[in-house]
Order: C-alpha cells, then structure tokens, then sequence
C-alpha cells in the first residue's frame, strides 16, 4: 500500500487519489493511491467463485480482505445484497462497485477504510443501506454520494451510516448536485468541527440526522441547514455530546425531536 501525507488548512478537495485540504484547522491525511497488488484481487476472485451468476447475495464478512478492485462485483448482475463487513479493507478502486445497479444492501462496517478514490458508489441507484461505521474514513470528498440511490420511489430513503470514523472534514457537495433522499443519515462519534454552508441543501432527510458523542461541533449556522426547514418538517435531529453554543433562532420550532449537548 502507498500513502501520500497532505497537510494544509482547509476543506477537502480530492483529485488523482490525493486529498487537498482547507478547512477549519491544520491536519494531516493519508490518502490510499490506488494501485493494489495483484495477491490482494486474487484472494477476492478465489472467493468469488464459489457463487453462481445469478447469486443474489453474497456474503464474505471476516475473510481477511483488504482491496475491492474496480469491477470486482460486476458478473453479478442480480445482486441485491454485499456482506464485506469485519474485513481489513483498506482500499476500494474507484469502480468498485461497477455495473451493480440492482443492489439493496451494502455493508463494509467494521473495516480500515481512510478514504475515497473517484466515484465507487455512483451506480448503486436502488440502494437503500450503505453501512460505512467503523472504518477509519478522515475526508468526504465532493459528490462521493452522487447519483446513490437517485432511482428510489418518492417516500423511501437510504439509511446511510458514517458513524465511528475520523470525519473531521464534509466538502459542501459531498452528497452531490442533486436530491438525495435519506431515512436515517449518522454521523455520530467523528471529528466533525464545523459543517459547510448548504452542505445538506440537497438533501431530503425522512427521519433522522444524527451527529452526536465524540464531534466537536461549536456552532450550526442557518445556511447550514438550509432546506431542512422547509422539506422536512417531520425529521429527528440529534447533536447531543458536541459542544454547541450557538444554534439558528426559531430553529427547534419545526422538529418533534430536538437535542443538543
């Protein structure tokens, strides 16, 4: 595995596998290139063939995996279901997930994964959960969520959980230019200091944003939100555990279900 070290001040900006940063403080990043060794997509392919084409589900949790190459998946053109949860994922080629428009249910959970390279998830237009939580992710670049879950009937949302990463950094278009619909939307125990302006204006949440425990949120700026007041009148909000003093007036008026700190 090769590894280039960023430091600067700022947000995200990802480009040729290489985090470009300016944000809210100084910090280093670790940003994966993205050749793999060929052993590495062999352990991979020995696995995957022990499954028919027209499997709909595959399951390799706890297999010692570190890399998901480009196309790894894309002779399953059924596949509604991937377990690569309790893996060493470390890596994942920039169309790892190539081709899988039919899948449902995505779960690396419980891996090493530091951080994006290209578009990995843009085909998934049907899914409906993506558990990234426990990995080691530090950046969400721009648009890393573009196009996921775009084909989902009107009234249904993926839950999407970052929960137990290193995020200390959310590019303004990390969930791309246009709606994204999202059931439940956890960000909880990161390092989450400070949000863009508008960085959920093309978000429609139907239930749950929680951002909570271990963040260090010091203040949510209204244009922060924006879009949340006038879409989705319905959803829970959770910040508790940061360290918030500032919050926008009136801002509790329009959630059954507001904390924070």
């Amino acid at each position: 595995m090769q590894f280039i070290a960023v430091e600067a001040q700022g947000l995200a900006v990802q480009q040729n596998g290489i985090a470009f940063i300016y944000m809210c403080f100084p910090i280093v990043v670790l940003c994966a290139l993205t050749w793999i060794p060929e052993h590495c997509n062999q352990l991979l392919a020995d696995l995957l063939a022990g499954f028919p084409p027209d499997t709909t589900s595959i399951s390799l949790n706890n297999k010692g995996l570190t890399t998901i190459p480009d196309n790894a998946f894309s002779s399953f053109h059924s596949l509604q279901n991937i377990d690569l949860s309790q893996n060493l994922i470390d890596t994942l080629g920039s169309q790892a997930f190539h081709g899988l428009t039919n899948l449902v249910h995505l779960d690396l959970s419980h891996n090493q994964i530091p951080s994006f390279n290209g578009l990995p998830f843009a085909d998934l237009i049907n899914l409906r959960t993506l558990s990234l939580t426990h990995n080691k992710i530090k950046v969400l670049p721009a648009n890393i969520f573009h196009n996921v879950s775009s084909n989902l009937e009107y009234g249904w949302g993926i839950h999407l959980d970052l929960s137990n990463n290193e995020i200390c950094i959310v590019h303004p278009d990390t969930f791309g230019n246009t709606y994204f619909y999202v059931d439940i939307l956890n960000l909880d125990n990161n390092r989450i200091s400070c949000l863009p302006d508008l960085v959920f204006s093309n978000i429609r949440i139907y239930y749950l944003l929680s951002i909570k425990k271990t963040n260090d949120l010091t203040l949510i700026s209204g244009e922060a939100l924006q879009m949340i007041e006038a879409s989705d009148l319905g959803i829970h909000m959770v910040l508790s555990g940061n360290r918030i003093s500032y919050i926008p007036a009136n801002f509790t008026a329009f959630m059954p279900w507001f904390l924070y700190n």
